[in-house]
C-alpha cells in the first residue's frame, strides 16, 4: 500500500481514472492534466509507482521517467526515446507500402508514388517518340512506293488486295472539308449526294406542280382569248 498525495490546479470539474489493459489489469490513469498525483509514504507495492527499496522490473516509460527525475537524461534521449515510440506505433497502426499495389488499401509512401509517376511518365515519352518514328517510316515508304505491273502479275496481286493494302498505308479523309487536299472516302461523297438529292427532289416536284398550274392558265387565257369580242370606241366589233 502507498500514500499519495494528489493536486487539482484547474477550475474544471475533471477527474482522473483507472487506464486498464485488455487483461483487465491497471496500467495507469488517464485525464491527469489538470492533476498532480505523488508519492509521499506507506509501504508495500503501488503499480505503476517507482521505488528504491526493492527490485523492480519497470517498463520503459517508467525507467525514462525516473531517469528524467534524477536527471540522467537529456532533452535530446527524450525526443528520440518519443519519435522511436511513435514511428514504431505508426507502424503497428497505420502501415506504409512501400511499392504500387493493385490490392492493397494501405497509404502508399510520397518517394514511391513519384517514382512511379516519373518511371510511367518516361515510359509514356519513349512509347510516344516509338510511334513518331514508326509514323515517319510509313510515310517515308508510301512516299517511295512504286508499282511494278510485271511483279503485281508475277506474285498474283489482285486488284481488291492492292487496294487494301495502299488504304492501309493511305489516309482518307471521313468527312467533307473546304481546306482539306486529302482524298474523301467514296461513302462519305456518296452520303453527302445522297443528302442533296433527297434536298432536291421535294423541289423538283414542286416545279412540276408550278409548271402544271402555268400551263393550265395559258390555256385558260386562250380559251378566254377566244371567248372575248373587241369593241372599238363607237361600239362596233374590232377583229
Amino acid at each position: 500500500m502507498c500514500i499519495c498525495e494528489v493536486s487539482h490546479f484547474s477550475s474544471e470539474n475533471n477527474k482522473p481514472v483507472l487506464k486498464y489493459d485488455g487483461k483487465g489489469n491497471v496500467i495507469g490513469l488517464e485525464n491527469t492534466k489538470y492533476w498532480q498525483i505523488s508519492l509521499v509514504g506507506g509501504g508495500g507495492s503501488s503499480n505503476g509507482a517507482v521505488r528504491f527499496d526493492i527490485e523492480q522490473h519497470l517498463e520503459d516509460v517508467q525507467k525514462l521517467r525516473a531517469r528524467i527525475n534524477i536527471g540522467a537524461v537529456s532533452q535530446e534521449e527524450i525526443d528520440r526515446t518519443v519519435d522511436e515510440a511513435i514511428s514504431a506505433l505508426s507502424a503497428k497502426i497505420l502501415p506504409t507500402d512501400d511499392k504500387v499495389s493493385d490490392t492493397s488499401t494501405n497509404p502508399i509512401q510520397n518517394k514511391v508514388i513519384k517514382g512511379y509517376v516519373d518511371d510511367t511518365a518516361s515510359s509514356l515519352r519513349a512509347e510516344i517518340t516509338r510511334v513518331d518514328d514508326r509514323l515517319t517510316e510509313l510515310k517515308d515508304t508510301v512516299g517511295d512506293l512504286t508499282i511494278d505491273t510485271g511483279r503485281i502479275v508475277d506474285k498474283a496481286v489482285t486488284e481488291a488486295k492492292l487496294s487494301k493494302d495502299l488504304q492501309a498505308k493511305i489516309t482518307f479523309d471521313t468527312e467533307l472539308s473546304e481546306a482539306s487536299e486529302k482524298t474523301v472516302q467514296n461513302k462519305v461523297i456518296t452520303k453527302a449526294i445522297n443528302s442533296l438529292s433527297a434536298r432536291i427532289t421535294p423541289l423538283e416536284t414542286a416545279f412540276e406542280t408550278v409548271d402544271e398550274a402555268v400551263t393550265k392558265i395559258d390555256a385558260r387565257v386562250t380559251e378566254i382569248d377566244k371567248n372575248l369580242t373587241w369593241t372599238d370606241e363607237t361600239g362596233k366589233p374590232v377583229k
